[in-house]
């Protein structure tokens, strides 16, 4: 099986094995800058150049724990998109990750849109991980743009994530004239369809775009929760934007509103799918059962 090495620009140079051993055993060296830490990543290619196993390794050479984990073992569908990966120690056996998760489940719409990362623990069990929730899913628009997170729970209910929120809505300006794909709406909801605030400390962003499509003319503003204009000061992160109530914010915010209500609903059929978001049975079973020599002997799955 063919072998490729990610490594931190330090671990490239490095006499260590197994990096020194890239050479006579024909691994391939993907040099890179990896922000949090040292260390290198080899990965086990299927015959499609696929990475179905990731070790991490540390300036020693030595095998190093990664968010709480040595090693992952990862499974693709026919076409080649990631739809199970598994949290591995160094006997290759399954461990929960810090995040507190064993295995991650991935689905994709036609599109080849991720619309579902679901969840589970060492039983196979759904579980909510470190940041509150159990699941995520999505729902896009037709340009590939992601329109609606939900965040949910072990049940499929949405629920608040460790920010405070459950569901983020986000509409984008398409228009023909003006700048495409850019994103002028984004609103923060809770489990209750409420609007919340996110991390920055706002719960709705808006962008006016000019028709023209010039930057001269666009206006940035942030609101609370009640749909009040929020000052630049009371920002956390959003220094340097406009701040001041006009007709034009007034009505945008006033949006938030409205869309509580579809929000809410989205959210109630998302609890509906409860077996397509993170409690599918089957899904459940085969995290539950596989092992780490079904994971490092398989590569695809039909």
């Amino acid at each position: 099986m063919k072998k490729r090495i990610i490594a931190a620009l330090l671990l490239a140079l490095s006499t260590a094995a197994p990096f020194a051993a890239a050479a006579e055993e024909e691994i391939s060296v993907d040099a890179i800058a990896i922000e949090d830490g040292d260390y290198a990543v080899i990965q086990d290619l299927d015959e499609n150049g696929l990475p179905v196993k990731e070790t991490f390794y540390g300036l020693d050479g030595n095998v190093m724990a990664v968010d709480g984990y040595t090693s992952a073992s990862l499974i693709y569908n026919q076409k080649g998109q990631l739809i199970r990966k598994t949290c591995l120690n160094e006997s290759d056996e399954r461990i929960i990750s810090e995040e507190g998760y064993v295995v991650c489940t991935y689905d994709y719409d036609t599109a080849g849109n991720l619309v579902q990362e679901c969840f589970y623990g060492l039983e196979g069990q759904a579980v909510s991980i470190k940041d509150g929730y159990a699941a995520i899913r999505r729902k896009y628009n037709k340009a590939g743009q992601e329109t609606l997170t939900i965040y949910l729970d072990e049940n499929g209910t949405p629920v608040n994530t460790a920010g405070g929120y459950a569901y983020i809505r986000r509409e984008y300006n398409n228009s023909e004239i003006t700048q495409q794909g850019m994103l002028i709406y984004e609103a923060y909801f809770g489990a209750d369809g409420a609007p919340a605030a996110c991390e920055e400390g706002w719960s709705v962003h808006t962008l006016a775009v000019s028709e023209d499509g010039t930057d001269e003319e666009m206006k940035e503003m942030f609101f609370d929760t009640a749909g009040n204009p929020m000052e630049a000061a009371e920002q956390n992160d959003a220094e340097g934007t406009e701040s001041g109530a006009d007709a034009d914010a007034g009505a945008d915010v006033s949006n938030a509103g409205e869309n509580t209500g579809e929000a809410g609903k989205d959210a109630g059929n998302a609890g509906d799918n409860t077996a397509e978001a993170g409690t599918d049975g089957s899904d459940a079973e085969k995290a539950g059962q596989e092992t780490a020599a079904d994971h490092s002997d398989e590569s695809t799955e039909g």
